[in-house]
C-alpha cells in the first residue's frame, strides 16, 4: 500500500470519527435498547411486586359455591381447608349465596346449575370492587376443584395426552460419525455473521455512495486529484468507507455481547447460550465471505457515487442495490432447501444476491465444499471487477458535474453527423 493511499485511509477515517453526528448516530440504537430494556425490567419488577402484594391481600380469601349439579359434591365433603389460602363456603341455594356476598362473608359466589353437563357454564357473582378486568377471586380454585374431581379415575398418562402436555425430543446423527451433533447450535454464529452483513447494507450502505458524489458536488474532487492519483485515491476510499462501517459495526456488537455477559443467567438465554457449538471452518469461512461482499459492495457503491453529480443522486441508486442484496430472502424456500434447484444456483452466482445467498448456505450446511471455495473465487473476482470499474468511473467522471448517461450505442453511430 502507497503512502499517498494510507493518507486518504487515515485522513477520512479520522474526518469520520471525529463528527459527533457518527457517533451520536451509532450509540443512538445501543442506548435506546439498553433504555428499553431496563424500563421491561424494572415494570417486571414492579408487576411482580404487585402480584405478592395481591397475594397477601388476597390470603385467606372465601368464596361460596351452590353445586345444583351435584358434580362436586363428593370433592366439597372431603375437602381439607386447614392450610388452605382459599376458604370454601357450601349453599344449598342461590339466595343465601347472594345474602352472604352482600355482608362481605364471602368475594365470590359460584352457581354451578343443574344442567352444568350440557350447559358448561357456572355463574359467577362478584363485588363491583372497579376490577372489571381481572379475574373473579377463587375462580381458578374453582377450576381445580373441577379438574381434581374429573380426574379422579383417570390416570396422569392419560391426563397428559388428552391436555397435549407430551413432547417430542429430536436428537440428530451425524451418518458420517455416527455421534449426536446440534445442527442449530451450530448455526447460531454463522447466522450472527449473516446478521452483521445485513446491518452493515442496510445501515450503512447508503453511506457507501455518496462518498465520491458528495466530494464531486463540493469540488474538492477537482483539488484532490491534482495531490493524489485517482487509484491510490479511490482504493483509499474503498479501505476507509469499509474501516468506518466495521468501527460502527463494533459498537453496536460490542453493547449486545455485554448485555449477553450480563444476563446470561436468565433462563431463556441460558438455554441459546448452553446450545452454541462453534465449528471453525464454517465460522472462518463466512467472515471470509462478509469481508469479500462488504469490499463487492463498497467497490460498487463507489463506481457508482463515481458516476453521479449529487449525492442525492447516489442515494436513489443505493436503494437498488441494497434490494438486489435483499433477493435470497425472497427465495428463502430455495435457499434453505436441502436440495439445490436452478434457482438456488442462479441466486448464489448472481453479483448482488450471491453473498447473502453463499453466507446463508453455509450457515444452514447446504453448501457443499466445492461450491464454498467456488463462491469465495467468484466473490473475489467479482470484487476485483468492481474495484477496476470503480477506479475507470472516477478516473473519467471525476470532473463530470452531471449524471453520466450509458451509452449502449456503437460509437460509430453517434459520431455520424445527421
Amino acid at each position: 500500500m502507497s503512502s499517498q493511499t494510507f493518507k486518504v485511509i487515515k485522513f477520512e477515517v479520522l474526518r469520520q470519527i471525529k463528527k459527533p453526528s457518527f457517533w451520536i448516530a451509532i450509540l443512538a440504537g445501543p442506548v435506546m435498547i439498553a433504555g428499553i430494556f431496563a424500563l421491561n425490567f424494572f415494570n417486571s419488577q414492579s408487576l411482580n411486586d404487585s402480584l405478592k402484594g395481591d397475594t397477601q391481600k388476597n390470603a385467606d380469601t372465601t368464596i361460596g359455591i351452590f353445586d345444583e349439579s351435584q358434580y362436586l359434591k363428593n370433592t366439597l365433603e372431603n375437602l381439607n381447608q386447614e392450610n388452605s389460602l382459599t376458604k370454601v363456603k357450601t349453599f344449598s341455594d342461590t339466595e343465601n349465596g347472594l345474602r352472604s356476598l352482600k355482608n362481605n362473608e364471602i368475594s365470590t359466589f359460584f352457581h354451578i346449575p343443574k344442567d352444568f353437563d350440557k350447559s358448561f357454564s357456572i355463574k359467577t357473582y362478584t363485588q363491583a370492587d372497579g376490577k372489571l378486568l381481572s379475574n373473579a377471586k377463587g375462580q381458578d380454585y374453582v377450576k381445580g376443584l373441577l379438574y381434581g374431581t374429573a380426574s379422579f379415575n383417570v390416570t396422569p398418562v392419560q391426563i397428559a395426552i388428552l391436555n397435549n402436555k407430551y413432547s417430542f425430543t429430536r436428537e440428530f446423527i451425524n451418518t458420517k460419525t455416527g455421534q449426536s451433533e446440534n445442527p442449530f447450535g451450530k448455526m447460531v454464529v454463522p447466522i450472527a455473521i449473516l446478521i452483521v452483513f445485513y446491518i452493515l447494507i442496510t445501515v450503512f450502505g447508503n453511506r457507501m455512495f455518496m462518498s465520491i458524489a458528495e466530494e464531486k458536488e463540493t469540488r474538492i474532487s477537482e483539488m484532490l486529484l491534482t495531490a493524489i492519483p485517482a487509484k491510490n485515491l479511490i482504493i483509499g476510499k474503498i479501505i476507509s468507507t469499509m474501516i468506518v462501517g466495521l468501527i460502527s459495526i463494533t459498537c453496536l456488537i460490542v453493547p449486545a455481547l455485554s448485555g449477553l455477559i450480563i444476563f446470561r443467567e436468565n433462563p431463556m438465554l441460558k438455554s441459546i447460550l448452553g446450545s452454541i457449538e462453534f465449528n471453525p471452518f464454517v465460522i472462518t469461512t463466512n467472515i471470509i465471505l462478509l469481508i469479500l461482499s462488504f469490499f463487492f459492495i463498497t467497490c460498487v457503491g463507489i463506481a457508482t457515487s463515481a458516476l453521479t453529480a449529487t449525492a442525492r443522486e447516489a442515494s436513489q441508486y443505493s436503494g437498488m442495490v441494497i434490494m438486489g442484496v435483499m433477493i435470497p430472502f425472497f427465495f428463502l424456500g430455495a435457499i434453505t432447501a436441502e436440495t439445490a434447484s436452478v434457482a438456488t444456483y442462479a441466486i448464489s452466482i448472481f453479483p448482488l444476491s450471491a453473498p447473502i445467498a453463499l453466507m446463508m448456505r453455509n450457515a444452514l450446511g447446504t453448501l457443499p465444499t466445492i461450491e464454498l471455495f467456488a463462491g469465495l473465487g467468484m466473490l473475489s473476482i467479482y470484487s476485483i471487477i468492481a474495484c477496476f470499474i470503480a477506479i475507470k468511473n472516477f478516473e473519467k467522471h471525476a470532473l463530470t458535474f452531471t449524471l453520466v448517461k450509458p451509452n449502449f450505442l456503437p460509437r460509430k453511430i453517434w459520431s455520424k453527423k445527421p
